[in-house]
C-alpha cells in the first residue's frame, strides 16, 4: 500500500499544509485532571477537522477501516502511546498505528498526535505516519468502504 503511489499535485499541497499545520499549530489539547483515559481521549478527538475540514473521529475512522480493532495503552517515560492494532478491511493485512499523547501538568492538558503506522511489517513514523491517518479520514470522508478502494482510485 505504501510502495510506488503516484500521488496527485493537490494531495501533496494538502498533505504538506496539514503536516505544517500539525508541527507549527497549537496541538488539541483537553483538560485532563488527575485521571486520564487515554484511549477514550484518543477515540473521541477529530484530528483533521479543523485544518483539513475532515470530520471524523479516531473511532469512527479505525472501525471503519479495521476488523475488529483492540485498543490498549503503555507508557514511555512521560508519555503515554495508544496501540490500534487489527486487520484492514477488505486486505486482511495486520495493522498497528500508534498514537502518541503527552500530557502536560502545567496546564492541565493533553496533546495527542499519530506516532507511527505498522501495515503489513512495514512501519513508518512522524510525518509519514501523519500523512497515512489523513489518507485514513480522507477515505472516511469520501465514503469508501475500504482503504483498498480509495488508493486504487485516487493513486
Amino acid at each position: 500500500m505504501f510502495k510506488n503511489q503516484k500521488v496527485s499535485r493537490n494531495r501533496i499541497v494538502a498533505v504538506s499544509l496539514l503536516i505544517i499545520i500539525m508541527l507549527l499549530a497549537v496541538p488539541s489539547f483537553i483538560g485532563c485532571g488527575d485521571d486520564i483515559d487515554y484511549i477514550a481521549t484518543v477515540k473521541q478527538r477529530e484530528p483533521f477537522k479543523n485544518s483539513q475540514n475532515l470530520p471524523g473521529t479516531y473511532n469512527n475512522v479505525v472501525v471503519k477501516y479495521i476488523n475488529s480493532p483492540e485498543w490498549t495503552t503503555r507508557e514511555s517515560g512521560n508519555d503515554f502511546f495508544v496501540d490500534i492494532k487489527g486487520k484492514v478491511k477488505g486486505e486482511g493485512e495486520s495493522i498497528v498505528i500508534t498514537i502518541k499523547t503527552v500530557y502536560n501538568k502545567d496546564t492541565d492538558n493533553l496533546s495527542v498526535s499519530p506516532y507511527s503506522v505498522t501495515f503489513d511489517g512495514e512501519t513508518i513514523t512522524g510525518n509519514d505516519a501523519v500523512e497515512f491517518m489523513f489518507y485514513m479520514f480522507d477515505a472516511y470522508n469520501d465514503g469508501f468502504e475500504t482503504l483498498e478502494d480509495y488508493f486504487n482510485a485516487y493513486y
